[in-house]
């Protein structure tokens, strides 16, 4: 994942989401807006603590 300036002039940077799987020899490629990159983070940030508790004092929320 990284930014990536604008495509032309008068238009608005945006993320590189990129994903590899190397056993598939694929690629797949998606570009974020800000906002876009940003509910994407704060979505895998949920599921992570959702999964695993990121101290051991915090109980995982009921599902």
């Amino acid at each position: 994942m990284r930014p990536e300036p604008p495509a032309s002039a008068g238009k608005a940077p945006v993320i590189l989401l990129r994903l590899d799987a190397p056993m598939l020899d694929t690629l797949a490629a998606a570009y974020l807006d800000p906002d876009e990159a940003r509910r994407l983070a704060q979505s895998l940030l949920r599921a992570a603590e959702a999964a695993r508790p990121s101290s051991p004092w915090r109980t995982p929320r009921p599902r």
